[in-house]
């Protein structure tokens, strides 16, 4: 192994278990923390692992997020891809500003709220069912799949039972290996052809849902949405509050389920759900670190040169582990307040969707160990069969019962 090799370690590490965070970031976090890393591509990118160091490159404009796709993706996207103002992930302000302003009012607190009694509705019926089946059963199909993709689906507008056409291309596209780029192109144009179609059909006859709001505003003077921009959003949309939430809520789930005395403590406490959430989302790490920025330019960050084209990884992961902002950060603390984390980010690419998923993952968790208080795993945890080569990372099962 090379010097090189050694001051710029292999990146996503390897060392991941689960919640247990590789030892190199509280490492990293200690000595160096802008670090080189050689991603999977051979090329170097730096990390960022310090929490104050996080929220100051997430709100640095130096940073970018435009120049960030590779030649396979954007390859792939300009088949059917995400275009124009809707193209969130991949913007930066103003651009990015102009867009969130158009759907913003949608996610906001009180918007989000009013969907509370739908979503508690949703999670009985869930529990309903599988209290009729009986335990052993798969929580993640039984209630974490189920319930945001019910809440987005209907957001949508999109038939429920339509899903599953879907679903399988969006699991595709956020492998990041593994995939070849036939493989990446075939599923955004089977997403995208659906999405289009489906757009097409608001247009001529509106319904009542999000995006025939966003059909309607603006057409009288000609400013709203474009087809591609409808479908860049609503593929959007589907993955941020679908598979994340998802992954969040079985994980949340799986942590609960293995500290005795956290759960004991919220079932004696319901009232502690909210900051119970807000600490899981702290302590659960959905990834590595998300979505690359790109240094816009030939800059200097916290005394580290970066070379203008260069990835940038922000680890929330690390960040929200870091022992200089949050006591005690390696425990799981269900009542902490402050908790200021960065798991939904923060500034300019702030999560869209982060109200709405506090709002599902607060009443599925609270309902759920509300409801079955002797709920616990089926199986040793170490049976338990983990996704591989996906942006986000959690069990493809959790076999629970009570």
């Amino acid at each position: 192994m090379t010097t090189e090799q050694v001051d710029s370690p292999k990146f996503p590490f390897e060392g991941d278990v689960f919640v247990e965070p590789d030892p190199r970031y509280a490492e990293l976090r200690a000595g160096r923390p802008v670090c080189p890393v050689t991603v999977q591509n051979g090329k170097r990118a730096w990390l960022i692992t310090r929490y104050e160091d996080a929220r100051a490159a997430l709100t640095d404009p130096r940073f970018t997020r435009g120049g960030t796709l590779d030649a396979q993706t954007v390859q792939a996207m300009g088949v059917a891809g995400p275009a124009g103002r809707m193209a969130l992930i991949y913007a930066d302000p103003p651009l990015l500003t102009e867009s969130r302003g158009l759907v913003s009012r949608y996610f906001n607190a009180r918007r989000v709220e009013s969907l509370r009694p739908r979503a508690q509705e949703i999670v009985d019926g869930l529990i309903d069912r599988m209290e009729a089946t009986g335990g052993p059963v798969d929580l993640l199909e039984s209630l974490a799949r189920p319930l945001p993709i019910q809440i987005i689906c209907e957001l949508l507008g999109i038939p429920v039972t339509d899903s599953d056409a879907i679903r399988h291309s969006v699991e595709l596209l956020m492998h990041i290996e593994g995939t070849s780029g036939d493989e990446i192109r075939d599923a955004f144009t089977h997403v995208y052809g659906y999405l289009g179609t489906y757009v097409g059909r608001l247009r001529e006859k509106p319904g009542d849902d999000l995006l025939s709001d966003l059909i309607l505003d603006g057409a009288d003077d000609g400013t709203s949405l474009s087809d591609s921009e409808l479908v860049g959003l609503a593929m959007l949309l589907f993955v941020t509050g679908h598979e994340t939430t998802m992954t969040q809520m079985v994980n949340s789930c799986l942590v609960l389920l293995q500290s005795d005395e956290q759960r004991t403590r919220l079932l004696d406490h319901p009232g502690l759900i909210d900051t119970c959430v807000e600490e899981l989302l702290r302590f659960v790490p959905l990834g590595h670190a998300g979505l690359p920025f790109a240094a816009g330019e030939d800059l200097e960050f916290r005394d580290v040169k970066m070379s203008k084209g260069e990835l940038v990884f922000v680890s929330k992961l690390s960040a929200n582990r870091d022992e200089s902002a949050f006591d005690a950060a390696g425990t799981l603390d269900i009542g902490r307040t402050p908790n200021r984390h960065i798991a939904f980010s923060h500034g300019p690419h702030y999560c869209l969707g982060a109200a709405l998923a506090r709002m599902e993952l607060r009443v599925a968790i609270g309902t759920l160990f509300s409801r079955l208080p002797t709920l616990r795993l089926a199986v040793d945890p170490e049976e338990l069969v983990w996704r591989v080569g996906s942006i986000q990372r959690g069990p493809v099962g959790l076999p629970v019962t009570w």
